[in-house]
């Protein structure tokens, strides 16, 4: 294999993990990342971003109770369901 091909398929490797998209299929998959992996990233951020996370999951219900959908939807009535 020359350095071109072995680099095109590492590229589609690190898409595919980076992106959770299958580049052969175009299917997504759900990569759950830890906060504590997520931190270790090492990217500008990946800190702040990591506790962010973990806040969500240690306090989901103080965190979704604050944003309740119906109240939302009641203020802004075109937005949308996810």
């Amino acid at each position: 294999m020359d350095d071109a091909t072995w680099l095109y398929h590492l590229a589609r490797r690190v898409l595919a993990l980076v992106s959770g998209r299958d580049q052969r299929s175009g299917s997504r998959r759900y990569n759950a990342v830890s906060p504590e992996a997520y931190r270790g990233f090492g990217f500008p951020s990946a800190d702040d971003l990591g506790n962010m996370f973990q806040f969500k999951r240690d306090f989901e219900s103080y965190f979704t109770g604050a944003r309740d959908p119906v109240v939302a939807r009641a203020l802004k009535p075109g937005l949308q369901i996810l």
